[in-house]
């Protein structure tokens, strides 16, 4: 006889790979439509691997007997007809696990056993919930041991939690998960966009890995030009608007406008970072244009900013002109 822990220990490391017969049946009298949802839940939990060796419930145990003398009957009769021993015998299943589910007390109450073929059963798990997928896959879980589940992300840092528990920074140590439906929420670093909650599904048995990639935040440069109507190019490209989202790298910023001399510089922004660049362009003066006249001229104009003053100190009047000194004699 092998002993429980041993016979399940090689169940769960050959889970994927061994025949196995599921036989779901009601808890109690009447409760058939939970027997079916329960039925309908399992392919869920399981992974790929285990769904191609696995015959889950009625419908493939009579495709599965098709033309051999046991009758599926048996599988689904009262408690007094046990008919493991002739299901896995007759197909050459190596493990049985019987299903049973039903509602009891306001929840919903789900019963496995687990047997390997020509053995007593081995481990049994039962289990009551409110949610008869929970009620499930908890049930399964004392059969099969939790999964182990490793979550990551790239780049790392993240802070992970599943259905709303703390699990943990990225890189964090794998944990055992119960299989069925989990929601999975990332809190990114800074710098990077935190993804919209996202499922994880777990499966019967076996490892998961999930690793979620972040997608890394635009920097925000606003662009100030005068003359406000100045063109702005980067990289050589021409852009509509002075707000600009940009990846994270190095640019080279243009702004030009007819009548002025160009103002480029480089800029290298970081990801969810904000920036400014502020530029005054310098009219350009044509090669052909007169000289402007004389500060001394009675009709040369100039302006001046309050904090400056003029290129030259003011001419005296003329000794002749009125407001002059008197005319000697």
């Amino acid at each position: 006889m092998i002993f429980a822990p041993l016979a399940l220990s090689l169940f769960v490391a050959a889970c994927p790979a061994r025949p196995t017969l599921w036989l779901v049946q009601p808890l109690a009298p009447g409760q058939d439509t939970v027997a079916a949802r329960a039925e309908q839940a399992l392919p869920s939990l399981m992974p790929q691997e285990l769904r191609a060796q696995a015959v889950i419930g009625r419908a493939q145990l009579s495709r599965a007997l098709s033309g051999k003398k046991l009758k599926p009957t048996c599988a689904f009769a009262e408690p007094a007809c046990d008919p493991a021993e002739a299901v896995v015998s007759n197909l050459g299943f190596e493990w049985t696990v019987q299903v049973r589910a039903g509602e009891e007390a306001g929840g919903f109450r789900v019963r496995v056993l687990l047997r390997e073929a020509g053995m007593p059963p081995v481990t049994s798990g039962d289990e009551r919930d409110p949610d008869l997928s929970r009620a499930l896959s908890h049930a399964l879980s004392q059969v099969v041991p939790f999964p182990e589940v490793k979550l990551s992300t790239a780049p790392e840092g993240a802070v992970v939690s599943v259905d709303g528990r703390a699990w943990g920074r990225t890189p964090a140590p794998p944990r055992r998960l119960a299989s069925g439906a989990h929601r999975l929420e990332v809190k990114a670093p800074e710098g990077y966009r935190a993804p919209e909650p996202l499922a994880l599904e777990v499966p019967l048995c076996g490892a998961v890995s999930r690793t979620v990639t972040l997608e890394e935040l635009p920097a925000q440069v606003q662009v100030s030009a005068t003359p406000a109507d100045a063109r702005l190019l980067v990289d050589g490209q021409l852009v509509q608007g002075a707000s600009l989202s940009l990846p994270p790298r190095a640019y080279v910023l243009r702004l030009e406008r007819d009548g002025y001399l160009p103002h480029e510089e480089s800029l290298r922004v970081e990801r969810g970072r904000s920036y400014t660049v502020t530029a005054a362009l310098e009219p350009v003066r044509d090669a052909g244009s007169p000289a402007p006249p004389d500060a001394g001229s009675p009709d040369s104009t100039h302006s001046a900013s309050p904090d400056s003053t003029a290129g030259g100190a003011p001419s005296a009047p003329d000794a002749g002109t009125p407001g002059g000194a008197p005319d000697a004699g």
